[in-house]
């Protein structure tokens, strides 16, 4: 099946799947993962993120980096997923490269930026919302995630994902 976007993507799977366990050992659903994912989406709106804006995620793999990651793209937002072996130089020429707004972090990662705003990927961020977007707010081409890639050169090189 084709979706018109992620947020059509996301939301239809998880309707369709909604009482089957996504995250097994945490004993997720793919409705509470949806759940989670839209009230981090309207965290995100409401912390004045939207389409075209780089959201950075450094955090340990979780269900919350998936929340994220789903609700930084469902707003149209832009995903820069990183590299968890990398140097605290590496990340903040990362972000500054792409003009990253704001970075999820995990514990370990705390402390590393201060010119971006940051958020911990494990604290509570409920809003009193449930992002619902516009029929025209996304579309099929917009690019959901960035990567940074050392090819064969070794030199970092961006790759767009839509």
């Amino acid at each position: 099946m084709r979706y018109d976007n992620l947020y059509v993507a996301y939301s239809e799977l998880c309707r369709r799947h909604a009482g089957r366990s996504l995250f097994v050992n945490e004993n997720i659903s793919f409705a509470e993962t949806w759940r989670r994912a839209r009230i981090r989406a309207s965290f995100l709106i409401n912390e004045g993120y939207g389409r075209g804006d780089i959201i950075a995620i450094l955090a340990v793999n979780s269900p919350e980096w998936c929340i994220t990651y789903m609700a930084i793209t469902a707003i149209g937002a832009i995903a820069l997923p990183l590299d968890n072996n990398l140097t605290p130089d590496n990340y903040r020429n990362m972000l500054q490269t792409v003009s990253a707004r704001a970075v999820y972090v995990s514990g370990n990662f705390c402390g590393i930026f201060q010119d971006v705003k940051v958020y911990e990927i494990e604290k509570n961020t409920e809003t009193s919302g449930d992002y619902q977007p516009g029929a025209a707010t996304l579309a099929e081409n917009d690019v959901a995630s960035l990567l940074f890639t050392s090819g064969t050169t070794g030199k970092p090189k961006i790759v767009a994902l839509t």
